[in-house]
């Protein structure tokens, strides 16, 4: 899994879609052909070839409809994706500085709406589950969330990732490594995550809060 300080930005990923005449050219002659085809050894009446006639100029409407959205996706420069690469880190660290916070059973009732309106600001809509705790670990674990990123520059939008790793602080001697993750989807535009999920690894069993952290 890439960083987004370890890992520089791939030059042949900054890039839009391409214009594709040839292409509009090819699909739209493949329905021209599929519906004749379809309608071989068919007795149509008039009202019937009318009908299919003119579903068959709405699909091919369609489809140019469909390829004119696509070429009118401009191309990412390398700039404009090294601008992209540093709002997302900033908005990324945030959030996973925010959700470190929020995992501790110590956190209290007020401090917990604080982090939760600061949250907000960072999530599509400014409400919703996202808002509040991802996951939440006993008293003697030291969890702490990381961004990361991947670098598939197509567009303002960019697929994104949280990892929570953990370790023991008290005498029981559990493994450390990863035991939670999220990911989202981030707008460069809006400077929001949307499309947010997140969920535990097995390892998490071992530090999930219980009896003694008043969460169980």
């Amino acid at each position: 899994m890439a960083t987004l300080t370890d890992n520089p930005i791939d030059e042949t990923a900054v890039q839009g879609t391409p214009k594709t005449p040839l292409w509009r050219k090819l699909v739209i002659s493949g329905c021209l052909v599929g519906a004749v085809g379809f309608g071989v050894g068919l007795v149509l009446t008039a009202d019937a070839a009318s009908t299919e006639s003119a579903a068959l100029e709405q699909q091919i409407a369609d489809i140019e409809g469909q390829i004119a959205q696509a070429e009118a996706v401009e191309p990412v420069t390398e700039e404009e994706a090294a601008q992209q690469a540093q709002s997302c880190a900033g908005a990324g660290a945030a959030v996973a500085e925010i959700q470190t916070q929020m995992a501790s059973p110590e956190l209290t009732d007020e401090r917990g709406m604080e982090l939760a309106h600061e949250m907000a600001q960072y999530v599509e809509g400014g409400e919703g589950p996202a808002t509040a705790p991802w996951v939440k670990v006993d008293s003697q674990c030291e969890a702490t969330w990381t961004f990361l990123a991947d670098y598939e520059y197509t567009g303002p939008s960019l697929n994104v990732v949280w990892l929570m790793t953990a370790a023991d602080k008290s005498e029981a001697n559990r493994d450390s490594g990863v035991i939670a993750w999220a990911t989202a989807v981030y707008n460069s535009e809006t400077k929001t995550f949307s499309s947010m999920e997140w969920g535990t690894c097995p390892l998490y069993a071992a530090y999930a809060p219980g009896e003694a952290d008043g969460l169980n």
